[in-house]
């Protein structure tokens, strides 16, 4: 009978043994499952932000690629039409001033024919012929007549290019250093032909 106790003893723990390691077990069961189930949260949390990420980092560097091209296409436009109304303005100015020197030399003429007293007084070689010769050749300037000429304001260099998303150089640049045991999904922007898988931490 005391033999018989003990093996009844013996089996009674055994099974209690077991009854506390089945429930041990669905308890590490359920945690793993809440923890998977946490994981898969966060993990499709993560890719969505990531794709938001990458489409708006593709929609900014294609904006910087178009005011890039704009900026530099509008520029050339403003150049050409800014030189054509330099050209312009030179072309006036020297007529203005022929006008000017031209007028001053008449002026000059008439001034002298006015002071003919009798006839004879304009004979080649004369004091007046020598005069009024003198009006044709005197230098006249009038600076105010004068517009200097102003270079167009230099083209400016476009800002640099930002990284296009998906490519090898993005793909190192933003998920090269993600913690350890964890990787980014595959890069998969629309603004890029090509898909680049990212590497995943060491």
């Amino acid at each position: 009978l005391a033999k018989l106790a003990s093996r009844g003893q013996e089996y009674h723990d055994t099974m209690k043994a077991y009854s506390e390691a089945v429930h041990a077990f669905h308890t590490k069961f359920e945690q793993n499952r809440s923890i998977s189930e946490e994981y898969a949260r966060i993990r499709t949390d993560c890719n969505r932000r990531q794709a938001a990420f990458e489409i708006a980092a593709c929609r900014f560097s294609d904006s910087s690629e178009d005011s890039c091209a704009g900026y530099t296409s509008s520029y050339d436009t403003r150049l050409q039409d800014y030189v054509a109304v330099v050209r312009n303005i030179a072309a006036r100015a020297a007529d203005r001033e022929a006008e000017w020197i031209h007028l001053k030399r008449v002026s000059c003429v008439l001034a002298k024919l006015g002071g003919v007293e009798k006839d004879g007084d304009l004979a080649e070689n004369s004091t007046m012929a020598r005069e009024v010769q003198a009006c044709y050749s005197q230098g006249i300037v009038n600076n105010d007549l004068t517009i200097s000429e102003r270079p167009a304001p230099a083209r400016e260099a476009c800002l640099a290019m930002p990284t296009q998303p998906c490519s090898d150089a993005f793909v190192q640049e933003e998920y090269r250093n993600l913690p350890n045991g964890t990787s980014a999904t595959a890069c998969e922007s629309t603004c890029t032909a090509t898909t680049t898988p990212a590497p995943t931490p060491a």
